[in-house]
């Protein structure tokens, strides 16, 4: 009593509890970050491997087990999902639910991963002193001189994208020794050479579509600047090349079952590209991923530039502290009731009003998100990001968890549950 929890124990009740009770078990990791939610995840699905290892060892000559594999997931997660911030050199970028599943004597017979809210602006733009996902430097450190050479994968420099945050190293991470790790754990996991070869040219399509720039004619009608590189991207991606530039150069909407197809600008194309970049890659996550106990991790982040991905994972975080402390305090406070305490002047925090703020309680009372919707609706030919903003301001002039920019009419202050953060 009175010692704070342990991975290996809480792991080791966990699994105790599975096989006692036979029923569902869930572990919740969070910590703010730099707190060690990562290192610990890993550690809970290795001390619940070697202890159903045990029970049921894999002995097969030649055979690599379930829980080798599940392991092996970490490494190959961490490369495409992780990234150095300022606050953590190795930051998970996403939210992930992890489900282990056993049979009834206690063997691990696979995993589910679920991703949440990828990161997909730090592709293109990670912040001061930040690198984009790790697995862009381990690629091209790693890679040989005829992949390099296939792929046009010279330098790390010759990619704004990578060179942006004014950081392309780690301190303590060798990017090829990590390529070498990850090409390992995607072997182990069963993606055969072709899968990882894909996998890894798809990474290089999305750094060069990244270096796609447009030209704009009098009437406002972009054209792409270096064609060359659209179609080195649609080499790589086995996609038509002018369908491409068409795609990044026009939008197209259906009206009355009409297709009606418009130019874009220099800036609206530029915006496509971006788009088109982050899809990709988050597809790419999405399928990396896929080859009971639960582990969830949350966190609440704050950085120099807080983007609408960590508005959302932070809104997902908010929410769940909701329900963690709603569950708690009902619990306690019966407990104390049942004892004969006085519970009557003990008030549990409180933080419904920063979630009625961002997701709105009802048609009459909308939410951040739902404002959003409609600025985006109503402004769909001129659409600015100080429209949204003073939206907002306007609703929530009086909130006591919102707060304009005093001095920069981009951002706007939500007040959490752990802290006050700006939003850009």
């Amino acid at each position: 009593m009175g010692i704070p929890p342990h991975c290996w124990h809480v792991a080791d009740d966990c699994y105790r509890n599975l096989m006692d009770n036979k029923g569902n078990q869930v572990i919740l990791i969070s910590g703010e970050s730099g707190a060690g939610k990562t290192e610990c995840c890993k550690t809970v699905i290795r001390y619940i491997s070697k202890l159903s290892f045990k029970l049921a060892p894999n002995k097969e000559e030649g055979k690599t087990s379930i829980t080798q594999q599940i392991q092996e997931s970490s490494p190959i997660l961490e490369a495409f999902g992780n990234a150095k911030t300022i606050n953590n050199d190795n930051s998970s970028r996403f939210g992930k639910f992890i489900k282990l599943q056993f049979n009834h004597a206690g063997d691990v017979l696979g995993a589910h991963i679920t991703n949440y809210l990828l990161e997909k602006s730090r592709i293109n733009s990670p912040g001061p002193d930040e690198r984009s996902y790790h697995v862009f430097y381990q690629l091209i450190r790693g890679i040989s001189s005829e992949e390099r050479e296939r792929w046009h994968l010279n330098s790390i420099e010759e990619f704004p994208s990578l060179t942006s945050g004014n950081c392309t190293t780690v301190e303590g991470m060798d990017d090829v020794e990590e390529y070498k790790i990850l090409l390992n754990a995607m072997k182990v996991v069963g993606m055969s050479q072709e899968t990882i070869e894909n996998i890894f040219q798809t990474v290089a399509a999305v750094l060069h579509l990244l270096k796609v720039e447009f030209d704009e004619n009098d009437d406002e009608q972009s054209s792409v600047k270096n064609p060359k590189q659209v179609e080195l991207v649609a080499s790589l991606l086995g996609i038509d090349a002018e369908k491409l530039t068409h795609g990044l150069t026009t939008k197209t909407l259906i009206i009355m079952k009409k297709e009606i197809v418009s130019p874009l600008d220099a800036n609206a194309a530029n915006a496509a590209k971006v788009s088109m970049a982050n899809t990709i890659y988050s597809n790419m996550f999405d399928f990396i991923k896929k080859p009971s106990i639960s582990i969830s991790v949350q966190k609440l982040e704050t950085f120099e530039i807080n983007s609408f991905e960590q508005f959302c994972i932070n809104f997902a975080n908010e929410t769940l502290q909701y329900h963690y402390n709603t569950f708690n305090f009902q619990r306690d406070i019966a407990e104390c009731k049942e004892e004969g305490l006085d519970v009557t002047s003990i008030n549990p925090p409180n933080n419904a009003p920063c979630i009625h703020l961002i997701r709105g309680r009802n048609r009459m009372n909308p939410g951040v998100f739902a404002i959003l919707d409609e600025t985006i609706r109503v402004n769909a030919k001129d659409l600015k990001d100080v429209k949204f903003r003073n939206a907002i301001a306007k609703r929530f002039d009086n909130h006591t968890h919102f707060a304009p920019h005093k001095h920069d009419p981009m951002k706007f202050l939500i007040k959490h549950y752990a802290g006050d953060i700006y939003y850009d």
